[in-house]
């Protein structure tokens, strides 16, 4: 039998720990008839990003490599991250760095995987949600917001639909909303965009609701149902929000808590699954070509999972995982404690 590991970090049991971390929901009303493809978020990242990058960029220059304004521009701190540095002892100068935000639309569900795409028509409302996931995001709030009405204002999706931005709530974890944002009191509303991790002192039984596809590759291969393990998850969950706390406090892990950590994962057992492989696909205007993406969806079963460990599975809810998190990728919701429909 495995002999348990000992880890002592800023996530050890019983110790409340809090990050900059904030899911925010954006309400439109449509001014002109607006059509989306079925899983909406990649399209909307394409139009934030030109709408971002319209209004950060001073020089117009083709592209952030080698500008001199580049340390100080908003637009590649959030849309094309450079580097950050490595855990505390690992080799090298850095990693490449994860992008701060989340874009989240309902992935649809049901026989059909994706249905075909939905049209929204003039009066009608539409939302969607945007994780920011650093201090430094979460400050450009403002600026962020200012590049979606200038996105909806130009046109989306096809057809170039637009829109008026009503409001924009702040979901605390209870899942309450908080309006920091509306059209009638345009000023940004103070707010405290802090998120507390919950004490967690006891191995639990977890079961994972898995809502937008979940796409992990491992060696070079996406993983599928047959392939899905309780110490791959794991490892990969740890990985993703061990970078992004890093990027706030980059002393939070060292290599060998790392190392504890996933020789945790491997103690934790699987129970009932139902998953299934859902593609989809998108446009890349970058790659000028039509891209099949695929992923997992449905229900995972952890059990026995450490208490060092939960901490992980609760703050991935807001920062997802696995490959392409941007489009909402990798989004999943702790469905066994009421506490967490916030993160819905």
């Amino acid at each position: 039998m495995d002999q348990p590991v000992n880890v002592k970090s800023s996530l050890e049991p019983g110790k409340v720990m809090r990050l900059q971390l904030a899911r925010y929901r954006f309400h439109w009303q449509i001014n002109t008839p607006l059509q989306l493809p079925p899983y909406a978020s990649s399209t909307l990242r394409g139009v934030f990003g030109r709408a971002l990058r319209h209004l950060a960029c001073l020089t117009q220059a083709s592209e952030c490599r080698g500008c001199a304004m580049l340390a100080a521009c908003p637009y590649p701190q959030l849309f094309e991250p450079q580097t950050v540095p490595r855990p505390s002892g690992g080799p090298g100068k850095g990693q490449p760095a994860l992008a701060p935000y989340a874009i989240e639309t309902s992935f649809p569900s049901g026989s059909q995987c994706p249905p075909e795409n939905h049209r929204y028509y003039p009066g009608e409302h539409f939302t969607f949600d945007m994780v920011l996931m650093t201090p430094a995001a979460i400050t450009r709030l403002s600026l962020i917001i200012a590049a979606w009405k200038q996105a909806f204002a130009k046109g989306v999706g096809k057809g170039d639909g637009t829109a008026a931005l009503i409001r924009v709530e702040h979901l605390l974890a209870d899942g309450a909303p908080y309006a920091v944002y509306s059209a009638q009191k345009p000023q940004l509303q103070h707010h405290k965009a802090e998120l507390s991790v919950p004490k967690f002192t006891s191995t639990e039984d977890v079961q994972l609701h898995l809502q937008t596809p979940l796409r992990i590759e491992q060696q070079g291969k996406l993983i599928k149902e047959q392939d899905m393990t309780a110490s791959l998850f794991l490892r990969h969950l740890i990985r993703r929000v061990s970078f992004q706390i890093g990027a706030q406090q980059a002393d939070a892990f060292s290599l060998a808590e790392i190392h504890q950590f996933n020789a945790l994962a491997d103690q934790a057992q699987e129970g009932e699954r139902q998953l299934q492989w859902c593609d989809w696909s998108r446009y890349s205007s970058r790659q000028k070509q039509k891209m099949t993406l695929g992923g997992l969806l449905g229900q995972l079963h952890l059990q026995q999972v450490p208490p060092q460990l939960l901490p992980f599975i609760y703050l991935g809810q807001w920062l997802h995982v696995g490959k392409e998190s941007t489009f909402g990728l990798g989004k999943y919701q702790w469905s066994s404690s009421p506490s967490l429909l916030g993160a819905a």
